[in-house]
């Protein structure tokens, strides 16, 4: 199995539990809606409801939300203005540039920007549409998760497709 996490905080982003597409510098994955239940099944614990008195107990739970965003812990986060999304991008840059070790009008800083140039502008493009994701940290410097909702070709109904800037991601085989 491949974990893919961010370079700047580590935190983990995805797997290749999921189809991975590659677009535009962006990896691509599309999420469902579900339903997990919090319940405990005692039968699995070797409780039988039949043969012992009812104990008193709580009401199994469930919670619903997008697959992706469940098992990836993250959390709302809203820009008002693009203009604040910009400012956020142009840190998180500056922080993946040191982190990477690239240094200042070098070569190799030439190719990150030519790198990050089209999924940026791609995003600034559907900013109207997105909706946006923290890691489970929430660390400032830690990559934004973009989440846009689209109708696949065929279908009638929107599903969520996640963005992931690929400069700003790492593969780890587990």
């Amino acid at each position: 199995m491949i974990i893919y996490k961010c370079k700047n905080t580590g935190d983990e982003l995805f797997s290749d539990a999921k189809k991975i597409e590659e677009v535009n510098g962006f990896y691509k994955i599309a999420g469902k809606n579900m339903t997990v239940s919090t319940g405990i099944d005692e039968s699995a614990i070797g409780g039988n409801a039949s043969q012992e008195e009812q104990a008193e107990g709580t009401d199994d739970a469930a919670i619903s939300g997008i697959d992706v965003v469940l098992a990836g812990r993250y959390n709302t986060t809203v820009f008002g203005k693009k203009k604040e999304y910009l400012a956020y991008m142009k840190d998180y840059l500056k922080t993946l540039m040191k982190n990477l070790e690239i240094a200042p009008d070098s070569e190799e800083e030439k190719a990150f920007k030519n790198d990050i140039k089209v999924p940026f502008t791609a995003a600034q493009e559907m900013f109207k549409d997105l909706d946006f994701y923290t890691t489970e940290s929430q660390q400032d410097e830690g990559m934004i998760i973009l989440c846009r909702w689209e109708v696949p070709e065929g279908k009638t109904d929107d599903v969520p497709y996640f963005y992931y800037y690929k400069v700003g991601v790492k593969a780890e085989k587990v």
